[in-house]
């Protein structure tokens, strides 16, 4: 039950829809928990070598895809995480340290468009029984991933631009204030939403009309 508390292996739940909704989203709670937890070594890391390790990452991810490297489960789930999305973690640092604004811009288009096409591509042809799921295939979702972080490049410098529109700004402000949120519960916030619908035997609508 230690896993419900510090998520870094998956929880014990009964496999029941309404589980899994709850359970099913601390996969994101138990890796940012591990990156943060490892974040000092991967920082000297980075430091030291800083495309070699992003590199080694990426070289990881296809280890793990190709299913060479056997690892119990309680181990392997984590550090399937760890190993998809090292390569953006480390791409974070990069831009915190201003290395991609200094890098050329043609170099960064070029890098993206490769490596999403790549991603891209390998998730066409692994489809899993779930399709075409990053989720489910590691090395597309690392790939994928870390091309389009690396756009984040042309992203803008500041918000000024948000602040000049009050009701842009207060709806940033109110999404970045419940960020993770958002992102781990809409899918049982939807389905809670929508109680009434059911309840009241109709079709479940996202915006209610008279």
């Amino acid at each position: 039950m230690v896993f419900w508390v510090v998520p870094v292996s998956e929880p014990p739940f009964v496999d029941t829809e309404w589980a899994r909704q709850i359970a099913a989203p601390l996969w994101y709670i138990r890796a940012y928990l591990l990156f943060v937890i490892v974040s000092p070594l991967l920082l000297r890391a980075f430091r030291k070598a800083p495309w070699t390790s992003v590199a080694g990452f990426l070289a990881l991810a296809v280890v793990v895809q190709s299913a060479l490297l056997p690892l119990p489960a309680r181990i392997d789930e984590p550090f399937t995480d760890l190993v998809t999305f090292g390569a953006c973690w480390l791409l974070g640092f990069a831009h915190h340290d201003g290395v991609v604004r200094r890098l050329p811009t043609g170099r960064v288009m070029a890098v993206a468009a490769t490596v999403m096409g790549a991603g891209g591509w390998f998730a066409v042809s692994h489809p899993t029984e779930e399709g075409y799921d990053l989720g489910s295939i590691p090395l597309a979702q690392a790939l994928w991933s870390f091309g389009f972080v690396l756009l984040l490049r042309f992203g803008p410098r500041g918000d000024t631009w948000v602040r000049r529109l009050r009701p842009v700004h207060a709806a940033v402000v109110l999404l970045n204030a419940r960020a993770v949120t958002v992102y781990l519960w809409h899918e049982v916030a939807l389905v809670a939403g929508w109680s009434e619908d059911r309840a009241a035997k109709r079709p479940a609508r996202l915006w209610p009309r008279p």
